[in-house]
C-alpha cells in the first residue's frame, strides 16, 4: 500500500490539507473506511477513483476533520482554567484583559464556552479569543453560532443566560459573538500572528505523528507569552523533545507554562 499511499498524500496536499501529518494508523483506517464505503477493494483502484471524483475527494478530507465537540468538555479543566489560570493572569498584568486561542475549534462549542466562562467571572474582564479551524463548513457554523437543543441540555444554568431560544434552536448572544473571532487556518502551514495569554489545543496531538507534534508544539511556543498557559487533552502529552520549553502546572488536566 505504500506506493498508494504516497500517491493519496500528495494528491491531498494539492487540494490543501497535509494528510502526511497524520500517524501512519490514522491515515491507513481513514482510507479503507472510504474504500468500504465505495465498496472498492484494491488502494490503486481507490487512487484512481480519487484522480476522478472530486466529491471522494472533498468526503475523504473531510473524514480526517475532527469535529467531535461539546459546550464545557471536561468540565474539571474549565473549573481549573476558572479558578487558576484567570485569576493567575490577571495578577501578573495588573489589569483584566486576557487573549486566547482555540485551535481545532471546530463548530466554536469550546471558545464560545470559554468566552461565557469569562464573562461571567467578570464583565470588567476584556476577553479577546481567535479560534481556529481547517475545516470552512465547521468554522461557518461556529460563525454562525445557533445549536440544537441536545447541544445545550447539559450546560449549567448559569450560561444558559448567553443564548436566545430561536425556534427549536438556541443562539449564542452578541455579547458573547463579539468576544470570539474565527479563522480558517492551517496550523501546519499557516502563521497566526499575535500573542497569546493562553492556548488550548485539545484532542488534536493524539492524532498526529510525532514530528508533526513538534512542529505544532513549536508554533504555540512561539505564539505564547513568557509565562503563558498551554491546555491538551486528556490523554496527551508534550513531546519530550520539547518538555524543556513548559513547566508542567496540572498532569490531570494536562496544563502548561512557557518557560
Amino acid at each position: 500500500m505504500l506506493c498508494e499511499l504516497e500517491n493519496i498524500k500528495a494528491l491531498m496536499s494539492d487540494k490543501g490539507l497535509h494528510i502526511n501529518h497524520y500517524k501512519e494508523t490514522i491515515l491507513k483506517r481513514k482510507i479503507h473506511s472510504r474504500m468500504k464505503m465505495n465498496k472498492i477493494d484494491s488502494c490503486d483502484e481507490y487512487t484512481k477513483f480519487l484522480y476522478n471524483n472530486e466529491d471522494e475527494i472533498t468526503a475523504l478530507m473531510r473524514s480526517f476533520m475532527i469535529n467531535f465537540t461539546e459546550f464545557f468538555r471536561d468540565n474539571q479543566t474549565y473549573a481549573f482554567f476558572g479558578n487558576y489560570i484567570l485569576p493567575a493572569i490577571i495578577q501578573k498584568r495588573g489589569k483584566k484583559s486576557i487573549r486566547l486561542w482555540s485551535i481545532g475549534c471546530s463548530t466554536g462549542e469550546e471558545p464560545y464556552s470559554l468566552a461565557m466562562l469569562v464573562k461571567d467571572a467578570d464583565e470588567k474582564i476584556m476577553a479577546s479569543i481567535v479560534a481556529t479551524d481547517i475545516d470552512r463548513i465547521a468554522i461557518d457554523a461556529a460563525r454562525l453560532g445557533e445549536y440544537e437543543d441536545r447541544k445545550i441540555k447539559n450546560i449549567k444554568k448559569q450560561y444558559l443566560k448567553f443564548f436566545d431560544p430561536v425556534s427549536d434552536r438556541y443562539r449564542v448572544k452578541k455579547d458573547i459573538k463579539v468576544i470570539v473571532r474565527f479563522l480558517h487556518h492551517d496550523i501546519f502551514s499557516e502563521r497566526l500572528y499575535g500573542y497569546f495569554d493562553v492556548v488550548f489545543c485539545r484532542n488534536l496531538l493524539i492524532y498526529l505523528s510525532k514530528a508533526a507534534q513538534i512542529k505544532v508544539i513549536k508554533k504555540i511556543y512561539n505564539s505564547l507569552n513568557k509565562g503563558g498557559f498551554l491546555i491538551l487533552g486528556k490523554t496527551e502529552f508534550l513531546p519530550k523533545e520539547l518538555s524543556d520549553k513548559f513547566i508542567l502546572n496540572s498532569l490531570e488536566e494536562r496544563v502548561y507554562s512557557k518557560n
